[in-house]
């Protein structure tokens, strides 16, 4: 299950939008979570919000 996560950068003032993505670790026997570069969110927005 993917979730949207925003991160202010308090020095810029930028929010940026990440899609994070929760795993299973085998290996170290605990969750871990992979986030999608924001350039290819902002893309996705900016395509979703021309509907």
């Amino acid at each position: 299950m993917a979730s949207i996560i925003k991160k202010l950068n308090k020095q810029t003032g930028i929010t940026y939008v990440y899609e994070s993505e929760s795993y299973w670790d085998k290996e170290k026997k605990q969750p871990r979570s992979k986030r999608m570069p924001e350039e290819k969110i902002a893309e996705f927005l900016v395509v979703f919000a021309e509907f």
